[in-house]
């Protein structure tokens, strides 16, 4: 059997993750390696060997430590949320609570983006976004909140409360206007129907 290059490799990995299919992504895990720092696909190549990684209980220190190398490796070429997440994870794993508490600091500050992008753009989050971000906020406060021993504990008092105020911004967010629909009319709305 010839071995799938790593650009296939990457869209069969989104099928495997979404599904949270671990086994099939650690399967192809050599293919997605064969990915170049230079290629576009790079950072997600790098992402869904993290991701696998993170999700096994086998040698759980190992995996850990190899999903951290991925991602320092993947986020100066595309510093994103998903990247972030997946590092504070795996540094959390590792007792490395300078980078849980960087990881998390740039996960409130994306999620601040959002929000403040969304009046200027004329458009809402959606209430599912809103539901995400909220969940990721908890997550980061309750992370914070654990006691993590860091250089500067100053840091955590204040990534924590930004992601408080995020949190009040978000419960204080306004709802979806409700759809008004007119009456239904038989032309419109109501198919006829036939004998």
């Amino acid at each position: 059997m010839r071995p799938i290059c790593p650009v296939r490799a990457v869209l069969e990995g989104w099928g495997y993750g979404a599904a949270l299919d671990w086994a099939s992504l650690a399967r192809i895990d050599a293919a997605l390696g064969r990915s170049r720092v230079t290629d576009a696909w790079y950072p997600e190549a790098a992402r869904l060997r993290a991701e696998w990684r993170m999700n096994v209980t086998v040698d759980p220190d190992r995996n850990a430590f190899d999903a951290l190398q991925l991602l320092e490796r993947a986020l100066p070429l595309a510093p994103n949320r998903d990247l972030h997440r997946l590092r504070a994870a795996a540094a959390l794993a590792l007792g490395d609570h300078d980078r849980v508490l960087e990881s998390a600091r740039y996960v409130s500050t994306h999620i601040r983006s959002n929000l403040a992008a969304a009046p200027d753009q004329s458009s809402r989050v959606p209430t599912q976004e809103l539901a995400r971000m909220r969940r990721n906020l908890v997550a980061i406060a309750d992370r914070l909140r654990g006691g993590l021993e860091v250089r500067d504990p100053q840091r955590v008092r204040l990534v924590l409360d930004g992601v408080s105020e995020l949190l009040e911004q978000i419960d204080g967010y306004p709802s979806p206007p409700a759809v008004q629909r007119d009456p239904p009319t038989f032309n419109r709305d109501i198919a006829p129907i036939r004998p």
